[in-house]
C-alpha cells in the first residue's frame, strides 16, 4: 500500500511531460488516477493531456496531508534540522534495526537523500549533511562490546 501511495505521489508531483514519462506508461498513470479519484474519470490520449489533467487534479483535490507540512520534503528537512534524539528517530522512522542492518540503513538513507538532496531543496547544505551524519552513525563499526 505504501508503494501505491508513493506511485500516486510521483504522478501528482509531476511538473512536466518528461516527469510523467518517467513514472510510467500513460495508460497505467490514467488507471491509477481513475482508481484513486473515483467517481471522477479522466479520459486522455497523450502525455500532454495527462499532464493537464494532473495539474487540474492538484488544483482541485485536497492533498492528503497528515500533518502541518506542505510536503514530505519540508517534513524531512524540519525533522533533520529542528529536532534530535527520540523525536527525530520517531518521525524519520529510524529503528534499532537500522543500526544493525547496513542494507536497511543504506535503503533508508537513499530514500531520504533523493528527497532532500541540495539540488532539490536549494543552497542549504545542513539537511543533507545531517542525514549523512546519521547514516554514518548507523553504519559505523563498533570497536568493542557494548
Amino acid at each position: 500500500m505504501k508503494e501505491s501511495r508513493e506511485y500516486l505521489s510521483k504522478i501528482l508531483d509531476a511538473e512536466s511531460i518528461e516527469d510523467l514519462m518517467g513514472v510510467g506508461p500513460a495508460s497505467d498513470i490514467l488507471n491509477k488516477l481513475n482508481a484513486n479519484f473515483h467517481p471522477f474519470v479522466l479520459t486522455v490520449d497523450s502525455y500532454k493531456d495527462l499532464l493537464e489533467a494532473v495539474k487540474a487534479v492538484r488544483r482541485s483535490w485536497p492533498k492528503e496531508n497528515k500533518g502541518p507540512f506542505v510536503s514530505r520534503q519540508a517534513e524531512i528537512v524540519f525533522y533533520l534540522t529542528k529536532t534530535d534524539g527520540k523525536l527525530r528517530k520517531k518521525f524519520l522512522e529510524i529503528t534499532d534495526e537500522h543500526y544493525r542492518d547496513r542494507k536497511l540503513a543504506k535503503k533508508w538513507f537513499k530514500s531520504l537523500a533523493q528527497i532532500i538532496h541540495s539540488d532539490k531543496i536549494g543552497e542549504d547544505p545542513i539537511p543533507f549533511q545531517t542525514l549523512s551524519k546519521i547514516y554514518e552513525e548507523m553504519t559505523h563499526e563498533d570497536d568493542g562490546d557494548e
